[in-house]
């Protein structure tokens, strides 16, 4: 078993943030947030508290979907066992879709497995579409999302731009395929035709979450092109008018992205108070990014 491949789903599963369960008992529930903190640093003692958090509540879906992650990082360190730990990880991680079917979060795991695992640890594209299928059922949002991920890791993203493309043109008005689109081209760093397609789902849409979505990118993306920066200062100040979810760009992402479009356009003033705001956040990525 190559421990390089697994390496390639390991680090998917970190970003994914389930629902708590508000009926967890406080040992239980101490357990598992004892073993998530020890995830980059004690890989076995987090497996002894999830497993031990699981003892005590075996039908706890959100402590299936940390044994998913855990034992997914454990198969990225083994060499001998690393199948084994695989195969528990993608074990985990269908409890967890089993137990609590209408989380988008657990799907998506299953999802970063399929499309990260080698075939004899369980990898399988096939099952990842149907994940994405029922994902897009359940949060159209979300579902975009990972069908262009899905496209990018099969390296079939020709397939997809024709198909929305003729999604486009048969339903010109439909912000979710503009968006797609957008993220699409902006993943191929075509930044002006993704802008274009952006500000159109931005316009159009019905959908208010992927209307919010598209005024970030709108921002993101004209730091990408370094052109459209008024477009994108006004975008981004749109953004963090409106309530975030939990699933979307922080309000504190935001603020970083704003302080670089006003430094950009010589507001340096504006630009430190919104740096100031990104400050205050606890995600790793972006505190690394705002070291001096």
């Amino acid at each position: 078993m190559n421990a390089r491949l697994i390496v390639i789903f390991i680090f998917l599963f970190v970003a994914m943030v389930p629902v708590r369960d508000a009926n967890a008992s406080a040992p239980a529930a101490a357990e598992a947030a004892q073993a998530m903190e020890l995830i980059d640093t004690d890989l076995d003692k987090a497996e002894r508290l999830i497993m031990s958090a699981l003892k005590r509540e075996p039908q706890n879906a959100e402590y299936h979907f940390y044994c998913g992650r855990i034992m997914g990082r454990q198969a990225g360190d083994a060499f001998f066992s690393a199948l084994s730990y695989a195969k528990k990880s993608l074990a985990c991680l269908n409890k967890a879709v089993e137990l609590v079917p209408d989380n988008v979060s657990y799907r998506k795991g299953l999802v970063n497995f399929y499309l990260g695992a080698p075939g004899i640890a369980g990898g399988d594209e096939q099952l990842a579409l149907e994940q994405i299928n029922i994902i897009k059922m359940l949060d159209a949002n979300e579902g975009a999302v990972a069908e262009l991920d899905y496209y990018i890791k099969t390296d079939d993203l020709d397939t997809f731009e024709h198909q929305l493309r003729q999604a486009i043109a048969a339903e010109p008005a439909a912000g979710l395929p503009q968006y797609q689109l957008g993220l699409l081209l902006q993943k191929k760093q075509a930044f002006v035709q993704a802008q274009q397609h952006f500000v159109l789902a931005a316009k159009q849409t019905k959908q208010q979450k992927t209307q919010v979505e598209a005024l970030y990118q709108i921002g993101r993306n004209a730091l990408f092109a370094e052109h459209f920066i008024q477009d994108g200062i006004t975008a981004l100040q749109a953004y963090l008018q409106h309530d975030i979810d939990t699933d979307m760009p922080s309000a504190h992402w935001a603020h970083y992205r704003l302080s670089q479009l006003l430094e950009f356009a010589g507001q340096t003033e504006q630009a430190a108070e919104h740096l100031a705001l990104a400050r205050a956040t606890e995600d790793k990525q972006l505190l690394a990014l705002l070291k001096p």
